[in-house]
């Protein structure tokens, strides 16, 4: 029985609006503000259709809203039906297209047309309705209402009373913060009213798109798509403190500037103190301040030539994940009056010395970007993100962890956001977890259409980036910001961007475009998209010189599909066989043109593999092939890192980004581990791929033959007395050629092993097998190939998003290779299962996979092995080891359960 993980059982235009409310910029640090009511929970959601009361009716503590739909946020109309059983699920099968106000598939950017017609969620706008208390203990206080985001534009009421405007409330990455004390009743009852209009699909709103990723949801994710909030404070508040630092060239030392703006909307001038702390070190600092009556975001500051304890000896730095520690300070601003605290914010932040630059010109005449951080080089290896269909796990804390933790486990240290930025949940996770995060805006859709924009167009654009600089300027774990992502924006909305960017003391790297190119205002860029974006033969990463070679920084690339194990495939298909030849409900969950069908992916196996006989045969050569092709992406940049091992001027590779990481419904297609948070083929490859020291082969480089055998080290340290065991088999398994090496890897480094000889009489498909040992002989890495004597020859003639092969290595024998049955004896212990794997026979176990079933003979998801995907030779035994989140025990009745490519299922 297979089983389904259970997902869901700059400053900007200033407003005042009536009598009430002072409207202020979309500002803040999010939930860092002290909440007083948090507004996550009970919202009810109906449409203006349904609906014939005005706001000041709806927003009228006690209003009946029999009818309406119970949610939470995210709240947005499908979502809300989604929770309330009202319709099928939109992840899997073909179920969206049954769902009213779906008159497309993923191969329209619905961002970019009109509404359906007739469509439930649009363009008639609906109500989101949350009513609330406010406790007596806030007496006196002023209160403020937050809004994290809305989509896309909104009428806003308090109590019955209009707080702003669908003019003023306008722009999906934009946050809102109004004065509502006035209309708030502290001690009783109130009410909050959004009439809320989604995006129109022109190209004038900048909104959420999904390109050619995912299917949009129909209701375009409109509603209350981010948290909501109560905030209160005295006469004074303090918002958007923030901590830059300067560290010294030799890391000895850190000068820390702090901010902050404080605000006094009441009629009478309120003189104070501004005090902080920073933790650890128990640095303190103050000034006294007289804020005059209405003053609005007055900015003070903290020098360390004012403030000489701000200057910081031996500091504790930041660094990426599994380079150093991820070490972070602690910061509290505050205003007091006499005694009294009137408003208080903490916050963490980190110190790291962030160094960027351009390497010489290859032979092509580009020069590529590199990076250094705390003075050290490093390789970056990331992917892209993208929300949930529904926006369910951007707001799941427990999902984001797990999903972090996938990404360490494969060794990635960056996370790409096109136009997915997240929330100080994610920021926070980062910062802990050690994951870069490079942000932007995304493509192919209203962002990218300046000479459309209006009025309107340009504040929108300018208050979301506003709000993102804000957002993640305090997080160590931000770096890059790219004003735009496959386009070169005008310079003078370039311009624009820069000078927000400048006011917003944003402290890292900025760059024009992900695309390669050169911006009058922002210099040229040194990186890269391109591709490949489908299935490429390996040694494209190493000798097409016109595409595919690994070099400088691609920030969007993969081999294209990734086929979801077996029993992710059923739930998400909803097919129990699975169809094959594969069905339209496979296609459907496919992407955008021209990426609509696994036509590529499927001629090269049937070229390389063999055609597959039936669905068994399909998968099996499908694990194969996700294998292959996820884990020499990554080898290909890191054995590139230093330029030596393609020896031409200027291409040492600095890094790439995965296409994508994630998905937000069931897919086929870019993604490293499934919906199901099923890790499969492409997971393991890339786990393998990218560890700390590694040994791999580059299948023959930048000028083909038999190859090298490399070690490649990412950390800082030398490792010394290594010996790299250098094994080249005949599919037979006979020997062909065995040596061992002495190895030496220094710090951040590629080392060349073994140019492997010619040898004569190799069998047309044949095998490497490669460990790496200490001088204590414990294995350090190991790493398995299949390649044939008649290699790949990659085409000359590439397309934008791929190139393909001419001629096809011939690897069809290994679907000759006899069923085995391999061994394992089990242990479950109180935060692991153990399996040691032993294979008997006399042939190879190719591609073992193990999986750990509970007593319901369900697959608790999700999971952490240590290795997964192996290959045994004869005689040869592995453990393997699974463990949970947060170190849980295994499930009930635990056992371990084999398959793989040629193994008997037990």
């Amino acid at each position: 029985m297979s089983s389904v993980r259970l997902r869901f059982s700059p400053a900007l235009q200033f407003f005042f609006f009536s009598l009430f409310a002072v409207v202020l910029p979309a500002e803040g640090q999010g939930k860092l503000e002290r909440v007083a009511v948090n507004l996550h929970n009970n919202w009810y959601v109906q449409s203006s259709a349904t609906v014939t009361d005005t706001g000041a009716t709806i927003s009228t503590p006690g209003y009946a809203h029999s009818g309406w739909l119970q949610t939470n946020i995210p709240a947005t109309p499908l979502g809300a039906e989604f929770d309330n059983h009202l319709v099928p699920s939109p992840y899997l099968n073909e179920n969206a297209a049954q769902i009213s106000g779906t008159c497309y598939d993923v191969t329209t950017n619905y961002a970019n047309v009109a509404w359906c017609a007739g469509s439930p969620y649009g363009p008639a706008p609906w109500w989101f309705l949350n009513q609330f208390t406010i406790p007596s203990t806030l007496a006196g206080q002023r209160i403020y209402i937050h809004f994290d985001g809305i989509n896309y534009r909104a009428n806003l009421w308090v109590n019955g009373t209009q707080i702003a405007s669908n003019t003023q409330m306008v722009g999906t990455y934009a946050r809102y913060e109004y004065d509502i004390t006035s209309v708030a009743v502290v001690g009783g009852n109130n009410a909050v009213a959004l009439q809320i209009t989604g995006p129109n699909g022109g190209n004038q709103e900048l909104a959420i798109t999904y390109v050619d990723w995912q299917l949009m949801a129909p209701d375009r994710n409109e509603g209350v798509w981010r948290d909501a909030w109560i905030t209160s404070s005295g006469a004074v508040n303090v918002r958007d403190p923030q901590v830059q630092t300067s560290v010294s060239s030799n890391l000895s030392s850190a000068a820390l500037t702090v901010t902050a703006e404080l605000s006094n909307p009441t009629s009478a001038s309120v003189s104070g103190t501004l005090s902080g702390t920073i933790t650890p070190g128990n640095i303190t600092f103050s000034q006294a301040v007289t804020l005059p009556a209405g003053a609005s975001h007055q900015l003070f500051t903290f020098t360390p030539a004012a403030y000489p304890q701000l200057n910081l000896s031996n500091p504790l730095l930041w660094w990426p994940a599994k380079l150093g520690p991820q070490n972070l300070y602690q910061a509290t601003v505050q205003f007091s009056v006499g005694a009294t605290v009137s408003d208080t914010q903490s916050f963490n932040f980190g110190v790291r010395k962030l160094d960027t630059g351009l390497n010489p010109a290859d032979p092509s005449g580009n020069q590529w970007r590199w990076f250094k951080i705390n003075n050290q080089p490093f390789v970056i290896k990331g992917a892209g993100w993208a929300y949930d269909m529904l926006l369910k796990y951007d707001f799941d804390t427990t999902q984001l962890q797990e999903q972090l933790q996938y990404a360490l486990d494969m060794g990635l240290n960056t996370m790409r956001f096109e136009g997915k930025m997240e929330d100080q949940t994610f920021y926070d996770l980062a910062d802990q977890d050690g994951i870069l995060i490079m942000a932007g805006w995304c493509c192919c859709t209203s962002w990218e259409q300046w000479k459309n924009w209006s009025t309107e167009s340009q504040t929108v654009a300018n208050s979301s980036l506003d709000t993102q600089m804000r957002e993640l300027r305090n997080h160590p774990s931000a770096f890059l910001w790219l004003n735009s992502s496959d386009l070169q924006p005008p310079s003078a909305n370039e311009q624009q961007e820069v000078n927000i960017e400048r006011a917003d003391n944003w402290p890292n790297v900025v760059l024009n475009m992900a695309n390669y190119g050169t911006s009058t205002v922002t210099g040229l860029n040194g990186i890269r998209e391109g591709g490949p974006y489908e299935w490429e033969p390996p040694n494209y990463f190493y000798n097409n010189t016109a595409q595919g070679l690994a070099r400088g920084f691609v920030d969007e690339a993969s081999v294209g599909p990734m086929i979801p194990p077996t029993e992710s495939m059923i739930a998400g298909l909803v097919e129990d066989p699975i169809n094959y030849p594969e069905d339209a409900t496979w296609d459907y969950h496919m992407g955008g043109t021209p990426f609509t069908t696994l036509g590529v992916f499927n001629s090269a196996m049937s070229s390389r593999y063999g055609s597959p006989t039936n669905s068994a045969d399909y998968m099996r050569k499908a694990m194969v092939m996700d294998y292959e092709g996820w884990r020499v992406q990554h080898e290909a940049y890191e054995i590139n890192k230093t330029g030596a091992a393609n020896g031409r001027t200027g291409d040492a590779a600095m890094g790439m980004i995965d296409w994508m990481f994630n998905k937000g419904w069931f897919s086929l297609h870019w993604q490293l581990f499934d919906f199901f948070y099923r890790p499969g083929p492409a997971y393991f490859a890339t786990k393998k791929a990218d560890e700390i020291t590694h040994i791999a082969w580059d299948y023959g480089g930048l000028t083909g033959g038999p190859g090298t055998v490399y070690v490649t080290n990412d950390d800082y340290s030398t490792h010394s007395g290594l010996t790299a065991t250098v094994d080249v088999l005949n599919f037979n398994l006979s020997g062909a050629y065995h040596n061992t090496f002495a190895v030496t890897a220094g710090p951040a480094s590629s080392t060349a092993v073994v140019t492997l000889p010619t040898i004569a009489n190799l069998s047309t498909t044949y095998f490497i097998n490669l460990k790496l040992t200490d001088s204590s002989s414990n294995v350090v890495s190991r790493n398995f190939y299949w390649y044939s004597t008649t290699p790949d020859a990659v085409k000359n003639a590439c397309k934008w998003y791929y190139c393909g092969a001419s001629k096809s290595a011939n690897m069809t024998s290994l679907a000759t290779l006899p069923m085995v049955t391999v061994t394992h004896t089990d242990s479950v212990g109180a935060n692991a299962v153990n399996t040691t794997l032993t294979n008997s026979s006399s042939s190879l176990a190719f591609l073992v996979r193990a999986r750990v079933l509970d007593n319901a003979a369900n697959e608790v998801l999700p999971v952490w092995w240590n290795d997964n995907y192996v290959v045994l030779l004869p005689g040869e035994s592995r453990t393997l080891t699974a463990s949970y989140f947060n170190n849980v025990a295994p499930p009930s009745g635990a056992t371990v359960h084999l398959d793989g490519f040629n193994v008997n299922p037990n």
